[in-house]
């Protein structure tokens, strides 16, 4: 059924790191680094680690946020998550003085000055990544103009 399919794909574009136990989704993610998964044809978007607690767990405490223990973003191993409240989480990773001690973007950009953007006291954005993600929508534009 629809279902099965729809697990099979998820699984299809996860690869499994033996060392870590972390499971890596190996496709689309998010500017922040989470994976994405498309459900009902692409019409909806999922969290890739909320779909894989809710699949293999159950389903996902109401009103808190998954922390991954691994601290890798792309991993979709639901036994990597804890669940707590918007507070701890922002006390653990968010806030002051966490993005300022990150060396690198999501996607492996160094934060150096020059491809640094900053948004507010203590966020800062990766020039690189901005510039690729309005390049890539150019073109798509482009090509749906043409």
């Amino acid at each position: 059924g629809m279902r099965e399919t729809e697990t099979q794909r998820f699984f299809e574009k996860v690869i499994l790191f033996k060392e870590k136990g972390c499971y890596r989704w190996a496709t689309k993610a998010n500017r922040d680094g989470y994976g994405e998964f498309y459900l009902n044809g692409g019409n909806v978007k999922v969290m890739a680690h909320h779909y894989s607690y809710e699949l293999m767990i159950g389903p996902r405490p109401d009103g808190l946020e998954a922390h991954h223990t691994c601290l890798n973003r792309w991993c979709v191993n639901p036994w990597h998550l804890q669940w707590m409240t918007k507070e701890e989480h922002y006390k653990l990773h968010g806030g002051i003085g966490r993005n300022h001690l990150k060396t690198h973007c999501p996607r492996g950009h160094q934060y150096v000055p020059e491809n640094i953007i900053r948004e507010g006291s203590n966020f800062r954005r990766c020039r690189t990544c901005k510039c690729e993600r309005a390049r890539k929508y150019r073109s798509r534009k482009t090509v749906l103009e043409g």
